[in-house]
């Protein structure tokens, strides 16, 4: 029984991060105009001269993480293809990845409340 039990959680990976509030590092950290992975809140930080984006980096489908592609982002599990903003364009996922919240700390590092959802055009100035 223990087995089939392994076996049926084999399509649905743990990704979610040990706490729901992240801090990433401060802002300067982030490259302009990339998306950068980081790996312990599976999350993108993209930033540009308007200031900072969080894009999640889990699959709308069943909860993979997603890798950056030069088109966007794919999901190496099941083939789903998302656009640079998150917009599904191929694949299962039927949603768009979510974009999160965040501000900057009174020590100047970023915070990620993954709790949050903002709408894609939502910038934390920098």
């Amino acid at each position: 029984m223990l087995m089939l039990a392994a076996v049926l959680r084999l399509p649905f990976p743990r990704v979610r991060s040990q706490s729901d509030v992240v801090r990433i590092g401060r802002a300067v950290d982030y490259p302009l105009h990339r998306y950068t992975f980081v790996a312990g809140s599976n999350v993108f930080v993209y930033r540009d001269r308007k200031g900072i984006r969080i894009l999640s980096a889990i699959c709308t489908h069943l909860g993979c993480v997603v890798r950056a592609s030069e088109s966007g982002f794919h999901c190496p599990c099941h083939g789903s293809r998302f656009d640079r903003h998150g917009d599904p364009v191929s694949g299962p996922a039927g949603r768009p990845l979510e974009w999160y919240h965040a501000e900057r700390a009174a020590d100047g590092v970023l915070v990620v409340d993954l709790t949050r959802r903002v709408s894609r055009h939502r910038v934390l100035g920098v």
